[in-house]
């Protein structure tokens, strides 16, 4: 059975506010820097002069001219950078972006790219990329020294992530002719190839999706008036919430923050959940829309439109509620994104398909398996004792 904790907020801290006097002003976003979780940064935009500044030490600087607010998107850099890549607004040329980037307080200019439209990338890696969608679906992945072009991502990805060297994209949609919704998703490669697309229908309403460990998560609008997290690829599922109207999660290390919004009472409730345990913790409501900024060593940060503020999560360990996907079942089968062999670390019969069920046979040398010759793709490890079915382990095979 699933057990929740409830905390009350011990600590709420204002870290930045927006002067009342300034209504043309609102804060664009705000985040943590990775690897520093003291460093916060905070972006403002002026709706009436289309201007992009950066907050440093509560000083503006400003970052660009000329913003569209509805098209852009930021990236971290490996080096402490942040990335800007922004479509400039009208009388410019439609399709045209520029990128700069912020280094040790000062500007720099990146040049221009020609796209129909970007999407913010929402990439909790931090690695620096973005999607860059051009004519006939073409895909571009900007990096620090290069880019990549895929083709095939028939759709418009909400979400960016990077696991195991790959590339996955998800685009979550309503199919009107069904009365369904749908999930796609899209694994590439850093050698520039599109391994496996897939597309999953659920009934319920998708208002978010992501990717921990190389397993799907699902935020779905269930009935009546709860919200639903699945976790696919374990078919497993947590309940929660009331009269709920909307929520996003972030995944950082082990734990996942899920930022759910009621707009009839202009509230926000937090949630953190523990993955492998598959517990939930509410944390608290907050009057008011806020959105998730990243964890630092002192709480959860999170922004509104004209206050960044710090709220301290609970730190109580909560029990288990027993379920399949515990610390208990990593590295089973290691890695999950393999080009050569498989180790398998249990002495345990094995049996591998593919996605349309056929058995495919690998040679098994005692704790390895050889994947070389297998084609690129998603497959299946059913694992086996005395012919009875252990767990099921997904892997992907690339080049």
């Amino acid at each position: 059975m699933l057990f929740i904790a409830l905390f009350l907020f011990q600590i709420f801290q204002t870290l930045f506010e927006i002067p009342e006097n300034e209504n043309n002003k609102v804060i664009a976003f705000s985040s943590v820097f990775p690897n520093e979780r003291e460093k916060i940064s905070i972006f403002l935009f002026d709706k009436n002069k289309n201007v992009l500044s950066f907050v440093d030490s509560n000083r503006e600087v400003v970052v660009a001219e000329s913003v569209s607010f509805h098209d852009w998107s930021w990236a971290y850099g490996k080096n402490g950078e942040i990335y800007i890549l922004y479509r400039v607004v009208q009388p410019s040329p439609a399709g045209r972006y520029k990128e700069v980037y912020l280094l040790d307080k000062n500007i720099f200019n990146r040049g221009e790219i020609k796209a129909d439209y970007v999407r913010n990338i929402k990439n909790t890696h931090y690695e620096r990329f973005y999607w860059v969608f051009h004519t006939w679906y073409q895909l571009l992945i900007v990096r620090d020294t290069d880019s990549l072009k895929i083709k095939g991502i028939f759709g418009s990805p909400q979400r960016g992530f990077k696991e195991k060297g790959l590339y996955i994209f998800l685009d979550y949609y309503q199919d009107l002719n069904e009365n369904i919704y749908c999930l796609c998703s899209y694994f590439i490669s850093d050698r520039d190839s599109l391994i496996y697309d897939k597309k999953i229908k659920f009934a319920e309403e998708i208002l978010d999706a992501g990717v921990y460990n190389m397993n799907l998560i699902v935020l779905l609008k269930g009935q009546p008036n709860k919200l639903k997290l699945k976790f696919v690829d374990e078919n497993s599922m947590i309940e929660f919430g009331e009269d709920d109207d909307y929520g996003e999660f972030e995944i950082e290390d082990s734990s996942l923050f899920l930022i759910v919004r009621n707009y009839d009472n202009n509230k926000t409730k937090i949630y953190k959940i523990e993955i492998y345990q598959k517990n939930i913790i509410f944390v608290g409501e907050i009057d008011g829309t806020w959105y998730y900024g990243g964890v630092t060593s002192k709480g959860l940060i999170v922004w509104s439109e004209k206050r960044v503020a710090l709220v301290k999560l609970p730190s109580t360990k909560v029990e288990n509620n027993g379920s399949e996907g515990s610390e208990g079942n990593k590295n089973i089968v290691y890695p999950t994104v393999v080009r050569d062999y498989l180790n398998i670390n249990e002495n345990v019969e094995i049996e591998i398909y593919n996605l349309i069920g056929q058995k495919i046979n690998l040679r098994r040398a005692g704790s390895l398996v050889d994947c070389r010759t297998l084609p690129s793709g998603m497959y299946f490890i059913v694992l086996k004792n005395d012919k009875k079915v252990l767990k099921y382990i997904k892997f992907i095979k690339i080049k």
